[in-house]
């Protein structure tokens, strides 16, 4: 889906889990008692991305699986 979108031209971020977040995440992802560091985590992490994104990778990093 990014390099459909990509290749024309349009600027694409990307935001996604790091490691801090799935620290947050914990184990069990139904165990709604973390839901509040999550969400404080997600609100900094991403923050944080957007402020200083990092490029996308090469396109022939990306593979449609269908």
């Amino acid at each position: 889906e990014v390099t459909k979108v990509h290749h024309p031209g349009t600027e694409v971020t990307v935001l996604g889990p790091g490691r801090a977040d799935l620290e947050a995440f914990g184990g069990n992802l139904m165990d709604v008692s973390r839901r509040p560091l999550v969400i404080e985590t997600s609100l900094r992490t991403s923050a944080r991305a957007l402020r200083d994104p990092a490029p996308l990778p090469d396109g022939n990093d990306y593979r449609d699986v269908g």
